[in-house]
């Protein structure tokens, strides 16, 4: 532990990101995800992902189905006794579009929806989707909501693993010390705003690095490579992200860091970082040269193409 902990870089200057505004409002995880989606939905969802039953818009776009007692689901009966507020057979709960379940702890006023809290028993006012801050709606239809609400990401570029013969390690398993070591080294920690892809329901969707790692093993000829990304609702929710830290910014396209600029009537970019073994640069997930090499957690998942920078851009990309 201790000779792995010295090959870990300095962090011993804290870093402070924005708080997530459901946080700083005093909710908990269960003041949004459902008992259908943290119980998962295992014969339907392939990924852990697949299973959450909660989306943003079942509770700020105030338009979502409305459904009365005699309507819920019958595992959900059991709430009925735990309802936080007056209701009889006229009342009417929001629902989760995905799975119909009732928001139970949600209550419908005329001056809007208020949720209860459920650990703390406060009652907050709940902000609709405002048209006046979505007004290019009409450009942005496939972008989730955590894609421009995210206010940053965690996201780790670059680890190398490596075995030592003449180490020891305990092996879980056994219960005992065995022969042979696996060391990890680790660099590159980000806390930003994160690249953008698009997920398997065709939306753009925030990413982050899965894996961008080499293993390298004293038995093997070359050492093993994998570039992964994958997507993510990183729970940082705030104020929307500025039009230009996306249509102006090569790491939100999965390019990497480096200087993106204008040339010839249309956009050039230099990577800052060098090419690793699959050929893209340290950071990215894309070169705009084919997805031949770009290899994805699930079945759609992949990054920008060319046509999608570009019209990011609103001009070429050489």
């Amino acid at each position: 532990q201790l000779r792995l902990r010295s090959r870990l870089p300095d962090r011993r200057q804290v870093e402070r990101q924005p708080a997530d505004v459901h946080y700083l409002a005093g909710m908990g995880c269960i003041d949004c995800h459902t008992s259908v989606g943290l119980m998962g939905d295992a014969a339907n969802a392939r990924h852990q992902s697949q299973a959450v039953d909660i989306a943003c818009v079942d509770c700020h776009e105030n338009d979502s189905r409305r459904i009365g007692l005699d309507e819920w689901p019958a595992l959900m009966s059991l709430f009925k006794r735990r309802l936080p507020f007056l209701v009889d057979t006229t009342t009417r709960f929001l629902a989760t579009a995905k799975n119909s379940t009732p928001l139970w702890h949600i209550e419908l006023r005329p001056d809007g929806a208020w949720l209860h809290t459920k650990n703390t028993a406060r009652v907050l006012k709940i902000p609709e989707l405002n048209p006046a801050y979505h007004s290019e709606d009409a450009d942005h239809v496939r972008l989730k909501c955590v894609t421009c609400h995210s206010q940053w990401a965690p996201q780790c570029f670059g680890c190398h693993m490596e075995y030592q013969a003449d180490g020891v390690q305990w092996d879980h398993v056994e219960q005992i010390e065995t022969a042979g070591r696996w060391y990890e080294e680790r660099s590159q920690f980000r806390n930003e705003l994160a690249t953008l892809g698009v997920d398997g329901n065709n939306r753009i969707a925030v990413f982050v690095p899965g894996m961008i790692m080499t293993v390298a093993h004293p038995d093997w000829e070359d050492e093993k490579f994998i570039r992964e990304f994958a997507p993510l609702s990183p729970h940082t929710t705030g104020a929307a992200r500025s039009c230009d830290s996306c249509h102006r910014s090569s790491e939100a396209m999965g390019l990497g860091q480096g200087d993106l600029y204008e040339h010839g009537g249309g956009y050039r970019f230099t990577p800052s970082q060098e090419k690793l073994q699959d050929g893209l640069p340290g950071d990215a997930w894309t070169d705009l040269e084919g997805p031949s090499r770009i290899q994805t957690g699930a079945k759609g998942q992949r990054p920008l193409n060319k046509d999608e920078i570009e019209a990011m851009l609103g001009a070429p990309l050489d």
